[in-house]
């Protein structure tokens, strides 16, 4: 369930990141309000996997906030900050506080200067020369018509098990840390949607 991957609006942006050099881009930062980070965390890590083909080599949780039970009754959820680090130095930082209510994500290049300003609620991408590509991010009930599509067609643009597992075995990991640190718990597995 990962429908930026054939999310047109996140193709284009897709295109237009290929333009600029790699090694260019440094930072990804997401700031937004009720995330999610223990459900929605792979959500941004399969999208920059997706834009530039990097899984994660070691996650930092230190700044996560308090767990708490979820909308889902019996699961958990987590807030806070944590950052996921890629190979060329690429940094994905995410921060997901209660009190904001946009989220919102931005590339920074190599010299520390805006590439990129996405607005999920306002539906634009803005890049620093100016360009402006609009779109959303269609419902599930949207877009499960084109996911059974690409399923039919053996569709690459589908995350793959393989892939899944090794971008997001390492949050995984690093969630159950979190919550035995918290919890004072040895727990191999924690309730998280």
């Amino acid at each position: 369930n990962f429908p930026r991957r054939y999310c047109d609006w996140h193709k284009n942006i897709k295109n237009k990141i290929a333009l600029k050099k790699f090694k260019e881009i440094k930072k990804i930062e997401i700031i937004g309000g009720y995330i999610g980070l223990a459900c929605n965390a792979c959500h941004f890590v399969d999208l920059i996997n997706f834009w530039f083909g990097k899984n994660p080599l070691r996650v930092d949780i230190s700044k996560l906030g308090n767990w708490y039970s979820s909308k889902r009754a019996g699961f958990f959820e987590v807030e806070g900050n944590m950052k996921i680090f890629f190979s060329n130095n690429l940094l994905l930082e995410i921060n997901s506080y209660m009190q904001k209510k946009n989220t919102e994500l931005n590339i920074y290049d190599n010299k520390g200067e805006l590439f990129l300003n996405l607005n999920f609620a306002k539906g634009y991408a803005k890049f620093s020369d100016g360009e402006v590509i609009a779109g959303r991010l269609k419902f599930q009930s949207e877009s499960t018509h084109e996911l059974l599509k690409f399923i039919q067609n053996g569709n690459k643009e589908i995350c793959s098990l393989q892939n899944a597992v090794s971008s997001y075995s390492i949050l995984l990991r690093e969630f159950i840390k979190s919550w035995n640190t918290k919890f004072k718990k040895n727990e191999k597995k924690i309730m998280i949607t």
